[in-house]
């Protein structure tokens, strides 16, 4: 499998990385939660595929292992118990979970009489039974709590906002049911006439359900006027994009249900004439791990402006009639920008 790198990060590609620590006697229930939590989109950090021959297991396991995971799962069995190995990666990840407000640890065990064996500190922690009988409710829980790992990591602290104001954007953030990844919006100006001009517009993303439970998502799009052209895809199938949502102006309102863990894959293709004064292409107020904005105008007489409400230090790169913006710098409160045109 392979490894999360920055390169992979900056192709969009943003997802948690689970570390998994358990006994080698314990591989077989083990191997089946690795294979469904990558399923389920997850990147998993595992000795059997992660160590190389000759490679340090303190190093591999402490210093890459730990240094590239968002959320640690250990599994506590009697085998467990009885590992060092094991021992030690629990208590690495005890004190990063201390670290991350809580957010960074999973403690399951097998039975009821192992969680008895725990110290006192460790039994204090919620460490649900892992087993055949409660596994799906246990996975679900895990790609719940990987993703608010990911997201304690990677908020914009250190971004120079008061201490504050920073607190309420992680707080919102871990509140939030559901994050979005891989948020792509692609733009066409198709043709410019006096004060009004048309777009031909693909919003793509993909959502995640955060939570132990169901949850309905969204899909939302904002059409200020009449529109030629309206498209919905939820997971590759379409949805009824026919109904408009009349109480933020107008606008596509497309329910989906999702289960617990459960990622989606969102299209929408919107094209419509705009005026002038409804000058506002683009803003979003969801959470998101990066967003990449293309604007292409050939030989059009339009300009555009963005205005980025985080992460200030990214400029749009401009060339050619085109326009790109890509922001993967720690989780976007708000996806931080938005888009504007006027006649130029």
């Amino acid at each position: 499998m392979e490894r999360r790198t920055t390169s992979s990060i900056r192709l969009g590609l943003v997802r948690p990385n689970v570390f998994l620590s358990y006994s080698a006697r314990d591989v077989s229930l083990i191997a089946r939660l690795d294979h469904d939590l990558q399923l389920a989109g997850l990147s998993v950090w595992r000795d059997e595929h992660d160590i190389t021959p000759g490679e340090s297991l303190r190093t591999a396991i402490f210093r890459d292992g730990f240094a590239e995971c968002d959320h640690a799962v250990v599994y506590m069995t009697a085998n467990a118990i009885a590992s060092p190995w094991v021992r030690q990666e629990l208590d690495a990840a005890t004190v990063l979970n201390a670290e991350r407000d809580g957010v960074f640890l999973s403690l399951f065990v097998d039975s009821a009489t192992t969680r008895d064996r725990l110290t006192p500190d460790l039994r204090a922690l919620k460490s649900p039974v892992l087993s055949v009988e409660t596994y799906e409710s246990c996975v679900r829980a895990i790609i719940s709590n990987a993703w608010r790992g990911l997201v304690a990591k990677r908020t914009p602290l250190g971004s120079g906002y008061p201490a504050p104001i920073e607190q309420a954007i992680s707080e919102q953030l871990l509140l939030r049911h559901f994050f979005k990844s891989r948020v792509i919006f692609r733009v066409m100006v198709e043709d410019v006439k006096n004060d009004t001009a048309t777009f031909l517009s693909e919003l793509s993303y993909d959502v995640t359900n955060r939570t132990d439970s169901a949850q309905h998502w969204y899909i939302g799009r904002r059409i200020r006027r009449p529109s030629s052209l309206r498209e919905v895809y939820f997971n590759g199938l379409p949805r009824d994009a026919d109904g408009l949502d009349n109480r933020d102006a107008r606008g596509l309102r497309v329910p989906c249900l999702l289960e617990p863990g459960q990622t989606g894959s969102v299209l929408v293709r919107v094209r419509e004439d705009m005026r002038v004064p409804d000058s506002e292409l683009y803003t979003s107020y969801y959470p998101a791990t990066d967003l990449l904005v293309h604007v292409a105008f050939p030989d059009k007489p339009i300009s555009f402006d963005v205005e980025q409400l985080y992460f200030m230090k990214v400029q749009p790169e401009r060339e050619n009639g085109t326009l790109r913006v890509y922001m993967d710098r720690g989780i976007l409160p708000y996806q931080g920008l938005r888009l504007n045109w006027y006649r130029g």
